[in-house]
């Protein structure tokens, strides 16, 4: 069985992602998106 690379994210983009998923009109998927990484990352 394959095992997969797990991406190493910075804090700063840990914090990014937070950031913007607090604003009251984003989704978790709009975020995603926007960071282009896949939703359930």
């Amino acid at each position: 069985m394959a095992r997969h690379k797990t991406q190493a994210y910075s804090e700063e983009f840990r914090r990014e992602a937070v950031r913007l998923s607090d604003l009251p009109d984003k989704t978790a998927t709009s975020v995603a998106q926007e960071l282009g990484i896949h939703p359930n990352q």
